[in-house]
């Protein structure tokens, strides 16, 4: 039951991600959606009136309270993390990556890159049991030993649990 609500959330936001992507494509509707439309259209959404230009839309974003600034900041950021080519323009799967990094198979391919590459201690191209428990003890007080308990026996039960051929180590493909 709770796979399919997953699968259906997924459709749903792949669905809602086409449809998007299409109505901020516009002129030329060239496959590729840029900054500017993006942001326009997030002002717009504001209740910034705007004609689309480029310079209104930066004299727009310029004139915003700190907060919003702040917000759009942290929207060019995440836009730079979802880019693969041109950094002014989104394809249909970068902006997949953009608003869902969660749907992104790029992005999560790099997530799981990344995790991999920083807890395989010993660089043999797998993790084992004591690898995968190092994920971040040190955001759990060590002077809590409860705590720590608990955390390191939620760990190993979601090793066992990745550990999908049941070797005792968990390599790129099960993670």
């Amino acid at each position: 039951m709770m796979f399919m609500r997953v699968v259906q959330r997924s459709s749903s936001i792949l669905r809602d991600n086409m449809m998007t992507f299409s109505s901020l494509d516009k002129f030329p509707r060239d496959g590729v959606i840029s900054w500017n439309e993006y942001l326009t259209d997030f002002l717009m959404k504001l209740g910034v009136s705007l004609d689309g230009s480029k310079e209104k839309t930066d004299e727009a974003a310029k004139a915003l309270n700190r907060t919003m600034k702040e917000e759009i900041m942290g929207l060019k950021a995440a836009w730079f993390e979802s880019v693969r080519g041109d950094p002014d323009r989104l394809n249909i799967d970068e902006f997949l990556a953009f608003r869902h990094p969660e749907q992104s198979h790029s992005f999560l391919l790099k997530i799981v890159e990344d995790v991999a590459n920083i807890l395989d201690t010993n660089g043999d191209g797998v993790l084992n049991l004591g690898e995968f428990t190092e994920l971040k003890l040190d955001d759990v007080s060590m002077d809590n030993f409860a705590l720590r308990s608990l955390f390191d026996k939620d760990l190993k039960t979601l090793f066992k649990v990745v550990d999908i051929d049941g070797k005792g180590t968990v390599n790129r493909q099960e993670l």
